[in-house]
């Protein structure tokens, strides 16, 4: 899933938990599930090992969804006074926590060192759906239907 899928989903989660810890241990189970419906992510669309080595059109695309996708969610939140922004903000770190922790090129080399960390690697990319290019229509629908679901509860979360 891209990070706008999993920052808007793991939101959502984090709009009715009862408190930030469950709202981020929701939001990280929750990643792992999004990730083995077949969907779109950078690696669809973007040679990983240019990522991985720090080439910069890939690094300023990712960049570029992650910094769009989170002034979405907070637009989309800010538009219901009621939510509790402690939660949405757990909720929404703790679903994309797998991502940034195994895909961030500057320090994931370092973390996968790590045996927590490795294993978790591990488990992230086992778990995680893949689609051949050819079928790009069936994970844009999965994840555009996930976003808009998501999008709806934070609008109307009372």
């Amino acid at each position: 899933m891209t990070y706008t899928t999993h920052i808007f989903v793991g939101a959502a989660i984090g709009s009715y938990m009862p408190n930030a810890w469950l709202a981020f241990i929701v939001g990280l189970i929750a990643h792992h599930l999004l990730d083995s419906i077949p969907h779109l992510d950078e690696g669809s669309y973007i040679n990983i090992k240019a990522f991985q080595n720090r080439q910069l059109k890939p690094i300023i695309i990712v960049a570029t969804e992650v910094i769009l996708g989170t002034i979405g969610l907070i637009y989309i939140a800010g538009l219901n006074e009621s939510v509790n922004w402690v939660n949405i903000f757990w909720g929404a770190l703790g679903g994309t926590a797998a991502d940034l922790a195994d895909n961030v090129p500057f320090w994931n080399r370092y973390l996968e060192k790590l045996p927590v960390f490795k294993q978790w690697f591990w488990l992230h990319d086992k778990l995680h759906g893949r689609l051949k290019k050819s079928q790009w229509l069936v994970g844009l629908l999965s994840q555009g239907i996930l976003v808009a679901l998501s999008v709806l509860i934070l609008i109307i979360k009372k």
